[in-house]
């Protein structure tokens, strides 16, 4: 049904003429109606279409202008929406929201691949030798590649095997910020409009990430293979970085203008912003400028999974937490995680991956030192 409003006036009589119409679509009542749909804009006679793939109703608001009709749902109708491509609020057009367990590609709502944990264990860990004598003191990041486990300590990068944990390598540069496609196992790097990656330890200044370099499988050389970021993400200090399937969300800690949540579509690069929280979840913090952690999506949400010493009146153990509304939840309940501050997964192993200088409580007694260790896991997909 469509109903017409008079527009009020404005300051400049020529910026818009016409109404505003509001077109409610819904699957749900009148499967017909699904699918493509477009709708006469009127004056200059273009054409807004809407895709749908599911069962949730999908609010346009259009205005039309002596140059045909835009879809917004701004108040002000000279505002924009931003980038119409990928973002989930404004899919395709301004206004069109995509429901919560789809996501926009291209312009159109698609459905996203669920991805969650099941299980994490802590019992029957492994260990790699102690790698301080190459590394350095503990630092971070931490990423699974196809080949080889990356971690980055104060002295170098150094590589391990990712099945035993051993042939540990140092790697020729320093990478500060690394992260993987769970599904596929790709290691990227952080850079800049410059080329350059994101560098230093504690603090060290904002840094505006605008793409992704991919690193070699063994060395961790640059590829010379780079995904470019639908927007810049500026990252702070005491940032979150998650990897996941097919999917990066990052929180861009503080000292930023626009502190939030932010999600990163592989391989496209497409960046959604996910919402404004003023902190990341009550995290262990790591001795550099980010945490590293597990994202998942399912039911519809998106989740990271982080470790919690307990500290600032924090749970201790594996915490999930649900980005939409900030709530957090126990995945893995342990009193004793040590100094674990970056964990990832492998899904082809079923194994979580973890580093610590002060050892939690599951595994050796009394280790200290630098160390890498993995335990058993579980996940559920569907793609």
């Amino acid at each position: 049904m469509a109903h017409a409003t008079r527009i009020p006036p404005r300051r400049s009589p020529l910026a818009i003429v016409g109404v505003i119409a509001f077109l409610s679509v819904s699957c749900a009542a009148d499967p017909a109606r699904c699918g493509r749909r477009g709708t006469s804009a009127g004056t200059g006679r273009q054409c807004i279409s809407l895709h749908m793939e599911s069962g949730e109703p999908v609010r346009v608001d259009f205005r039309i202008t002596p140059s045909g009709a835009t879809a917004t749902n701004d108040d002000d109708p000279d505002a924009g929406c931003g980038d119409t491509q990928f973002d989930r609020n404004n899919c395709g057009a301004c206004g069109v929201a995509c429901p919560r367990n789809l996501s926009c590609v291209s312009g159109r709502c698609v459905r996203e691949a669920a991805f969650r944990l099941t299980r994490m264990d802590v019992t029957g860990c492994v260990l790699s030798a102690d790698h301080e004598s190459l590394s350095g003191d503990d630092r971070g990041g931490l990423a699974l590649g196809t080949q080889r486990l990356f971690y980055t300590g104060d002295s170098a990068s150094v590589s391990l095997n990712p099945a035993d944990l051993s042939g540990i390598a140092a790697v020729p540069a320093q990478h500060d910020a690394i992260v993987s496609n769970i599904r596929d196992g790709t290691v990227y790097g952080f850079i800049d409009a410059s080329g350059v990656e994101r560098q230093g330890a504690y603090g060290g200044g904002p840094f505006t990430a605008t793409a992704l370099m991919a690193l070699d499988p063994v060395s961790a050389t640059p590829t010379g293979r780079r995904i470019a970021l639908s927007a810049p993400i500026a990252l702070g200090t005491d940032a979150g970085i998650y990897a996941g399937w097919n999917r990066i969300i990052v929180h861009t800690g503080t000292g930023v203008p626009n502190i939030g949540w932010f999600h990163i579509t592989l391989p496209s690069g497409a960046v959604t912003p996910l919402g404004a929280q003023p902190a990341a979840p009550n995290h262990q913090g790591c001795e550099t400028w980010a945490h590293w952690g597990i994202a998942e999506f399912f039911g519809g949400d998106h989740y990271v999974l982080y470790a919690s010493t307990g500290y600032s009146g924090g749970v201790a153990g594996i915490r999930r937490y649900r980005i939409r509304d900030g709530i957090a939840t126990t995945f893995v309940p342990y009193p004793n995680m040590g100094d674990v501050c970056m964990i990832t997964f492998s899904p082809t192993r079923n194994r979580w991956y973890f580093h610590f200088e002060g050892a939690p409580g599951f595994v050796t007694p009394g280790s200290y030192g630098e160390y890498v260790g993995y335990c058993g896991a579980a996940f559920s997909v569907d793609p």
